[in-house]
């Protein structure tokens, strides 16, 4: 028992730890399942951000929204807000799209998370995140 309490203080030094030192928000821009698992605040299992240049889960933020769209449609299981629904990413078409916000929900392994892009003039200015565990 006395085994199980230390493993599990440790975790949870470990979890907190890298929170303050940002590591999550390195990760939640590769990978938002394993940021998710690991973040503590401001609750369990729940993570927000705002990412607004470089490269967000192999999509390079400033690029065509079509390309980023295609490459997060890739790594995800995302579906795309539509008016009627939710429709799969892969086969959303641009051509009939006129906003400037491009709202994706993604699920993976137990988690759900949304991906908001932001676009002006074709190109994706800004993605935030936010997401958490589903049951």
């Amino acid at each position: 028992m006395k085994r199980y309490s230390s493993l599990i203080i440790a975790l949870i030094a470990i979890i907190i730890l890298g929170n303050i030192l940002g590591i999550n928000r390195w990760i939640a821009r590769r990978s938002i399942p394993i940021a998710v698992y690991i973040t503590v605040y401001p609750f369990p299992f729940n993570i927000s951000g705002s990412f607004s240049e470089g490269y967000f889960q192999g999509a390079e933020l400033g690029g065509q929204a079509d390309k980023v769209l295609a490459t997060l449609a890739a790594r995800g299981h995302c579906k795309v807000a539509i008016a009627d629904g939710f429709v799969d990413a892969k086969e959303f078409q641009f051509s009939n799209f006129e906003g400037n916000e491009l709202v994706m929900r993604c699920k993976s392994g137990g988690v759900a998370w949304n991906e908001i892009l932001v676009i002006k003039e074709g190109i994706v200015k800004e993605i935030r995140i936010a997401g958490g565990l589903w049951l």
